[in-house]
């Protein structure tokens, strides 16, 4: 059927998807936090041989590969045999696209929880992450351009100096980042490369 053809899918089904859309993150923060992608990279696996690997249920990963299946990422054989899609391969660790670190960053407890808040942050304008967990926090992410050194063209160096122009803020290098982490009493602990720009900075309590 031509694409104009299809119906348009009724308003409160259109309503029903955002409002399970957090149904979704989960999901895909469980993939990620499994790494079944990476265990898949290899070729197509039993779901019984993959809840072996990654220690799980059998029947309940099944249940969840199924469900992210049914949205594109992951696709199901025969037998209960799931392999890579293209959508799920940007879950890779090692592929330069590679979005599981956002995704474990974004959906992790201690950005997920403050969202739960957000109806007392529209009342009082307050940071919801200060009222759920307090300050300082125990752990931290950051999405941001992280200078590198030597010569080579960045986009993150004329960034910096446009920060520099506008707001008198400031992009940072690795040694940077680690000591404005260090005056919050947090270590950084990684730097996750993304293919865009930015990078995931994360730093835990020192």
């Amino acid at each position: 059927m031509p694409k104009e053809n299809i119906p348009e899918k009724p308003l409160p089904l259109q309503m029903l998807d955002l409002v399970i859309g957090y149904w979704v993150s989960q999901l895909v923060y469980v993939a990620a936090r499994l790494g079944l992608a990476d265990k898949l990279e290899q070729g197509p696996i039993k779901v019984d041989d993959l809840a072996k690997q990654v220690d799980v249920n059998p029947r309940a990963l099944y249940r969840t590969m199924r469900a992210l299946a049914s949205v594109g990422v992951f696709v199901e054989g025969d037998q209960g045999v799931f392999s890579l899609t293209p959508l799920a391969e940007t879950l890779c660790s090692d592929r330069p696209e590679s979005m599981r670190h956002f995704a474990l960053m974004m959906v992790e407890g201690y950005n997920w929880t403050p969202w739960q808040n957000l109806h007392e942050s529209v009342k009082d304008e307050k940071i919801a992450f200060d009222r759920v967990h307090g300050c300082p926090p125990s752990s931290t992410s950051v999405v941001d351009t992280v200078v590198a050194p030597g010569n080579q063209p960045q986009w993150g160096k004329l960034l910096d100096i446009n920060m520099m122009v506008l707001t008198g803020g400031r992009e940072r290098t690795e040694a940077e980042f680690a000591e404005l982490f260090g005056k919050a009493e947090l270590r950084l602990e990684a730097v996750h490369p993304t293919q865009c720009p930015l990078a995931v900075v994360e730093a835990v309590r020192a």
